[in-house]
């Protein structure tokens, strides 16, 4: 009686764990029914348990990595003789187009609002790095104060040490600004597809083609001509 007993506190204290989810530390756990723990119930009461609380593990798959033709091409880029600072302010969507939705319009924006951050990405990403130098710009309000910081804790130390302080030094200021942004979305220019469905039953097949405009230029920062 007291053997059943601990037999089944411990039934109890290994499904309690798994009535909430849990993050699985072992690649083996995701992988049940393929080889770990395969007798289940039949074998014993632990492993029934085991199996239980495992069926409860969250899995997550590893990161995959898809380079896309464009991301390919950048990379294959020769290095610059010269590598050009320039900066990007702001590269925003200009078109104002929603999502279509079957029950009206979305407030869901048809094309990405991150369009600075891809920006920025081609221009580090082109020769691998080796063509242009890219400032930070889209953040400039975040970094003066934490340089502001840094020089009132550099200046604060200096006094107590009856040193001169070093101050922060000068950011790099960039020769080219990059501009411009997405200014065209067309949805449904080309539809077509075959197939027939009866009552929303049976088969077919559609396709669209879209057509997302963007327009960038070079701007010389000292003469303000557009390169």
């Amino acid at each position: 009686m007291v053997r059943l007993t601990a037999v089944s506190t411990l039934l109890l204290f290994l499904t309690s764990c798994a009535s909430v989810p849990q993050w699985s530390e072992g690649p083996a756990d995701c992988e049940y029914g393929e080889g770990q723990y395969k007798e289940g119930w039949s074998k014993d009461l632990y492993t029934g348990a085991r199996r239980y609380q495992e069926s409860k593990l969250i899995c997550v798959e590893g990161p995959q990595v898809i380079k896309l033709p464009s991301y390919i091409d950048l990379l294959a880029l020769p290095k610059a003789k010269s590598m050009p600072v320039v900066a990007v302010y702001k590269f925003a969507d200009k078109t104002g187009q929603r999502k279509d939705s079957q029950s009206g319009q979305s407030f869901s924006t048809a094309v990405t609002q991150g369009g600075t951050e891809l920006l920025i990405d081609a221009l580090k990403t082109a020769a691998n790095g080796k063509w242009f130098r890219v400032v930070e710009r889209e953040g400039i309000d975040a970094l003066v104060r934490e340089r502001q910081i840094i020089r009132s804790a550099r200046d604060e130390a200096a006094k107590k040490l009856d040193k001169k302080s070093p101050g922060v030094g000068p950011l790099l200021f960039a020769g080219m600004l990059i501009e411009g942004g997405i200014i065209g979305y067309d949805s449904n220019i080309k539809t077509g597809g075959r197939g027939a469905r009866t009552l929303g039953i049976g088969f077919s097949r559609s396709y669209r083609q879209d057509v997302v405009t963007v327009s960038i230029r070079a701007v010389s920062v000292l003469t303000g001509e557009i390169l």
